[in-house]
């Protein structure tokens, strides 16, 4: 292995599968969460740059996270909307396990409404369109993303949003990975028909994106009574539609 390869797999203390290091070359740690890090790379033949997933070790050896690797990989393949960041290639028999997806440069649209709440009724508005419409794409290919919320959507330089994390999807070409008595997803951003263990459909992702939108036009952080909550005590509270959010002074209501 050459010094170049050697560098490549010491970044961040990560040991790279053979087949990435002789593809690409690693420049840096995007992020990492539970399930493993993303990487920014760069493809040494054409110079595109990706962004690489690659799952920790304890992860890919814990039942179903390779299939839900894989799932991820076969949904972002199937090129159903431009807002779905594409993927490039994936190994989920490798050792680590890795899925390659295009590169998207931007920021969460967490950190956007973080940052800049409350977002203009403009912003707001083009964040509903293209996040509907990318919706309705998926949900004709009967797939439901099942975990939409701002940390899976990329929002670029342009504005643009690109939707992210498509592990847990459901769709005909797919089984299931919800099993009796276990619920994917985030809590806040789940429908309460789906916490309550009934079928998810794409009521789930539409119900997701008006939770996202409430963040966007609110003035002050709505879910936050809701973030450490027991799930029996968010849907009591979601059941009395007891949700409420300060307003900001440009959004008038309907």
């Amino acid at each position: 292995m050459d010094e170049d390869q050697q560098k490549t797999n010491a970044i961040n203390g990560e040991d790279f599968p053979p087949q990435l290091t002789e593809r690409y070359k690693f420049v840096g740690l995007l992020g990492e969460g539970g399930m493993g890090r993303v990487f920014h790379a760069v493809e040494r033949m054409n110079k595109r740059h990706v962004a690489v997933k690659v799952l920790h070790a304890d992860i890919a050896n814990a039942p179903g996270f390779r299939d839900r690797l894989r799932r991820e990989a076969l949904v972002s393949k199937y090129n159903i909307h431009p807002a779905v960041v594409q993927c490039v290639e994936a190994d989920v028999d490798s050792n680590p396990p890795f899925i390659v997806f295009d590169y998207v440069g931007g920021v969460s649209l967490s950190k956007v409404i973080n940052d800049e709440r409350p977002l203009s009724k403009k912003r707001t508005m083009r964040v509903a369109l293209e996040l509907a419409d990318c919706l309705a794409a998926l949900h004709e290919q009967k797939v439901v993303h099942r975990d939409l919320k701002p940390d899976n959507i990329i929002t670029e330089p342009s504005g643009r949003c690109r939707i992210l994390d498509l592990g847990i999807a459901t769709g005909d070409d797919f089984t299931a990975m919800t099993k009796a008595g276990i619920v994917l997803g985030t809590p806040l951003y789940i429908a309460p028909e789906v916490l309550l263990g009934e079928e998810v459909t794409p009521r789930a992702d539409i119900f997701a994106l008006g939770v996202i939108l409430l963040e966007c036009v609110s003035a002050e952080d709505p879910l936050a009574a809701l973030r450490d909550m027991p799930i029996a005590k968010m849907l009591a509270l979601r059941s009395r539609s007891e949700l409420k959010f300060k307003r900001p002074k440009d959004c008038e209501p309907a």
